[in-house]
């Protein structure tokens, strides 16, 4: 700052404002919140320093303005509540010139958000690519705006399926990696027994939250897995007791929905990337029937119950309805994956009530209703549909043919038996996602 400063003072240019460190924007009147400086103020460079030393302080100021007339400096904030419909009128007013867009990723793209209050931007990883370490990006306005991580940080990595926990020993405390060449069972176990929990890759790490508490399990805390160390207690606490629930990601929020314990029924809560304690999320309906949830848009989820499937912004907390499933189901798995046009598209598959164990169904949001697609192979419950790089696949089981994995053709949308096995004591009650390739020991 003081370097643009000196170069401005020796250009003779008190009188102006720096354009490569703020930017004229017109917002509505009503937003704003100016107060104007007890002092007279010489110029508008003046002005913009006081802006800058009153944001050095920490005070809350977005924006400036300066009537040279009475040579009177504003300074003040911006409402992001909408309040147009008491004041239509608008006013020129400075901010801080914000950060650069930063360029997409491969497998991957940006969704930025920029109002004159705050620059947000999240890392947006096709299906089957998770982010390399973290997915929330912040503009830090300082002397120059600049992004408050590394943006080298930020890939979208090809992905193999990681199967945390199931039902009984020894599973509960084994860790399995599955890809197209077969599973892989890592000495480094889990330390506690996991079961009915969650898993995420989440800033960076194998999170895994909740569980049942009878396997000795503390299902008000999350745990992350260490390919050197094995399982290791985090310092996260949760909101509920998350038992059975169900968890996504959107854009830096790790949600964990519902769950058979009766604190956990009808309420979200959420981890911020770099957070130790969960925020609450939105009021639900009672999601204790083995719900599923995928990330729908930019900013929302869909959950998706035996007869209801609700999307849930996650800025206003507020739920709509969307189109029911063909046939109810529990127990199922539901996933997503880009289709040959490109469109995301969003699957369910399996379950435990009449006609769905082999049933499998796709949403596309172009078309607006649930499809039945061609059906598994095999009768299938518990398991779990998880989208790689490399594919969609069916894994896990309840039933008979437990160790069979099956694949997504997405193509003809038609399922076939991949002729690779996964073998454990129990092939449910587990949590399976997607972790990084890269991130695996040799």
């Amino acid at each position: 700052m003081f370097f643009n400063i000196i170069i401005l003072l020796n250009a003779g240019l008190l009188n102006a404002i720096d354009s490569s460190l703020f930017v004229k924007e017109e917002v509505p009147v009503a937003n704003l919140n100016l107060v104007e400086e007890q002092d007279f103020v010489q110029s508008a460079f003046i002005c913009s320093l006081k802006f800058l030393g009153k944001k050095a302080e920490g005070g809350d100021c977005q924006v400036f303005n300066y009537v040279n007339t009475t040579e009177s400096c504003f300074l003040g904030s911006f409402s992001e509540n909408d309040k147009s419909d008491k004041d239509n009128s608008t006013q020129l007013v400075w901010k801080q010139r914000g950060c650069p867009v930063p360029e997409d990723p491969e497998h991957g793209r940006w969704n930025c958000l920029k109002n004159i209050k705050q620059e947000k931007c999240f890392l947006v990883c096709s299906p089957g690519y998770v982010a390399q370490s973290y997915r929330g990006l912040y503009c830090n306005h300082g002397a120059n705006a600049e992004w408050d991580k590394p943006l080298d940080e930020f890939k979208c990595l090809p992905t193999i399926i990681a199967v945390t926990g199931g039902l009984l020993s020894p599973t509960n405390k084994q860790f399995y990696t599955f890809g197209p060449n077969g599973q892989r069972l890592y000495t480094q176990g889990i330390t506690q027994q996991t079961r009915q929990h969650v898993v995420q890759y989440f800033s960076g790490k194998i999170t895994y939250c909740g569980g049942d508490p009878k396997a000795g399990w503390i299902n008000t805390g999350c745990y992350y897995y260490d390919f050197d160390l094995g399982g290791q207690k985090s310092e996260v606490t949760l909101q509920e007791r998350r038992q059975e629930s169900t968890s996504v990601i959107v854009q830096d929020r790790y949600y964990m929905i519902g769950g058979s314990d009766i604190g956990s029924r009808r309420t979200a809560e959420y981890l911020l990337e770099g957070d130790l304690v969960s925020k609450v999320g939105m009021a639900t309906p009672e999601w204790n029937d083995f719900s599923c949830a995928i990330r729908f848009s930019d900013r929302s989820f869909i959950v998706i119950g035996k007869d209801i499937v609700t999307e849930y912004d996650i800025i206003s907390g507020i739920g709509k309805d969307l189109p029911k499933l063909n046939i109810p189901r529990q127990k199922f798995g539901c996933s997503s994956f880009l289709d040959v046009d490109g469109e995301e598209v969003f699957i369910v598959a399996g379950g435990n009530s009449a006609g769905s164990k082999r049933s499998t169904e796709i949403f596309k949001p172009s078309v607006g209703t649930w499809t039945v697609i061609g059906e598994l192979n095999y009768e299938r419950n518990s398991h779990a549909v998880v989208t790689t790089s490399d594919g969609v696949y069916a894994i896990g089981n309840k039933l008979n043919n437990k160790e069979k994995v099956e694949k997504l053709d997405i193509e003809t949308k038609t399922w076939n038996d991949t002729g690779l096995f996964f073998q454990a004591s129990h092939t449910f009650a587990n949590a399976i996602t997607a972790i990084p390739i890269s991130i695996l020991p040799p």
